[in-house]
């Protein structure tokens, strides 16, 4: 499970709100992996005629409205529950990153199109196609605060949490092929094999693991500004 990086009460309530909130899907999805982990293993040494179970009854020899019974016995002989929820995780994630940083302009009061179209990252770390939103807009949430000592000051930074977003790309658009030069430089050789995405065992811990340690360095950033700038805080 995911351990809380934050040590102090914060200073806005509702900031320490929605914080929670984001932890606590990130919560979620470690849960959903661990799941699909036992899952898996129990029932790795089953044959197709021992598996019975189903989502629903309303249909009659279906397992939902896509998968029959079969289909679902042979996903849960062949290995691939794992796989399945670890890429589904990498797309939720995204999603669940990219909430929490509109929900972090919202509360700072910060003007979302000008944070969508910031470039200034590029220029910085002399980078190019930075075509992700959820990237310019921390930046410029930093741009915007100047805060000293942070750790988007590095490079590194931009580019593990960018990984995340090329993988996601990858899977949602090209069914896990690396197809563009700009995704394939973005993402490292763990995570890659002969032009496909791969997900290894902690891949799920590796991507929440950077996550949560870089937003609750913003969210801490974010805390002690609207401390000293009561204008902001709602």
């Amino acid at each position: 499970m995911i351990k809380n990086e934050m040590t102090r009460e914060l200073f806005s309530k509702k900031l320490e709100a929605r914080y929670r909130y984001f932890l606590l899907s990130l919560q979620k999805l470690a849960t959903l992996n661990i799941i699909a982990d036992l899952t898996e293993n129990s029932y790795s040494t089953k044959t197709i005629q021992d598996i019975n179970f189903r989502l629903s009854n309303d249909f009659p020899e279906c397992y939902t409205t896509i998968l029959t019974d079969e289909e679902i016995s042979k996903f849960a002989t062949s290995g691939t529950f794992k796989s399945l929820m670890r890429e589904q995780s990498v797309i939720a994630m995204c999603s669940i990153l990219e909430e929490y940083i509109d929900s972090l302009l919202e509360i700072t009061k910060l003007s979302k199109n000008k944070a969508a179209s910031y470039d200034q990252v590029e220029q910085d770390f002399n980078l190019s196609g930075v075509n992700n939103k959820t990237l310019k807009k921390i930046y410029y949430i930093i741009k915007e605060f100047k805060p000293l000592g942070h750790p988007f000051q590095a490079k590194q930074t931009i580019t593990l949490l960018g990984e995340i977003f090329a993988i996601r790309n990858a899977l949602v658009h090209s069914g896990g092929n690396i197809i563009k030069e700009s995704s394939d430089n973005a993402i490292y050789d763990n995570f890659k094999s002969a032009g496909k995405i791969i997900l290894p065992d902690n891949s799920i811990d590796d991507l929440i693991h950077r996550i949560l340690i870089y937003m609750c360095s913003l969210t801490l950033i974010i805390d002690n500004y609207l401390e000293t700038n009561t204008s902001r805080v709602e």
